[in-house]
């Protein structure tokens, strides 16, 4: 009994003293699993950060991916779930970085450059999002990601709002009535373009439409989308009020055109958006329009050409188009 007492005692000892005691054995596949779940909650960790600060979110990302990821002896990447959480963080990251440089670097002294932004951006970020893997496409990060786009496209709003706001409002050119017409051709003849304008300026930059021609956008060579026109436009279809602006010698038009497609008929187009930027001048009596801009988006496909454009003369050969040239517009 009494070597029983020092033997149980021993055992006690061994029991509760670190010293003593063995490491626990774990398994390859034990061990791997709890790597791997480490490497996941980190992913986590630099998503998060990714919302509150994007570059040095963008910094530890790679840092993590050359030091942790991919390793001499492992490659996490090659398993399924840390590949789609490396992809949604990565896109995460890339949102965020992208919208901090972008409205960093934004042209705020011409409405057009705001607009062709706001869609140069939409059309990345919805990108993005069709980028995250369908298996994420749930759940309170994917919330979080949809949110940051929401939020991306209201700053560009309220860029928009702003400019809006202090433009001024030229009233030698309202409340006239403004008519003047457009004939172009291709050089083989094949095809003609006829339009007219026929419009009234409000002084509140509202308008009253009559008729306007919607120059085509033609892409540059080698664009994924074709030439855009807009034909036989209807004022109904508009999914926000015809408004204009004026900014230095520039005359600024909008058209947001509601999906009137016809799936049967196959017929229409989906939702699109068409502004126009002119060079103004009142002469002898006559509005005249020059050095016109053209952006058309249509997702994902985004068209933006104009006078300034070194390809504007090769995609609208003379007598092509012949939209290089004024449209004089007569008061009626």
């Amino acid at each position: 009994m009494k070597y029983f007492k020092i033997i149980f005692i021993l055992g006690l000892v061994g029991i509760f003293n670190p010293s003593c005691t063995k490491e626990l054995d774990l398994d390859d596949d034990t061990q791997l699993k709890i790597e791997k779940q480490g490497k996941l909650e980190k992913l986590d960790l630099l998503f998060d950060l990714a919302f509150n600060d994007p570059e040095k979110a963008e910094v530890d990302f790679e840092n993590f991916l050359q030091t942790e990821l991919i390793t001499e002896t492992q490659n996490f990447l090659s398993d399924p779930d840390v590949n789609n959480k490396y992809t949604l963080t990565k896109l995460a990251i890339q949102l965020n970085v992208d919208h901090s440089k972008a409205l960093a670097s934004l042209d705020k002294k011409s409405l057009f450059n705001i607009y062709k932004k706001m869609y140069e951006v939409d059309l990345s970020n919805r990108t993005l999002w069709g980028s995250i893997p369908e298996q994420l496409k749930q759940g309170e990060q994917l919330k979080k990601f949809e949110a940051k786009m929401t939020e991306i496209g209201d700053s560009y709003k309220k860029v928009i709002a702003e400019f809006k706001e202090k433009s001024q409002v030229d009233a030698a050119i309202t409340e006239i009535d403004w008519w003047g017409g457009i004939f172009a051709y291709k050089p083989d003849f094949s095809k003609f373009y006829s339009g007219s304008f026929s419009f009234k300026l409000n002084k509140d930059k509202s308008w009253d439409y009559d008729s306007f021609f919607f120059i085509p956008a033609i892409p540059k060579i080698g664009a994924l989308a074709g030439a855009q026109e807009e034909k036989e436009f209807n004022p109904e279809l508009l999914l926000s009020p015809l408004q204009y602006e004026v900014y230095g010698d520039r005359i600024f038009f909008h058209f947001h055109i509601k999906n009137n497609y016809d799936y049967e008929s196959q017929s229409g187009k989906l939702e699109r958006v068409w502004n126009y930027e002119y060079k103004y001048v009142l002469k002898d009596g006559t509005l005249v329009l020059s050095e016109p801009r053209i952006l058309n988006y249509m997702f994902p496909a985004l068209i933006s050409i104009g006078y300034d454009d070194p390809v504007f003369k090769t995609n609208y050969l003379e007598p092509f188009m012949g939209f290089e040239k004024d449209i004089v517009l007569s008061a009626m």
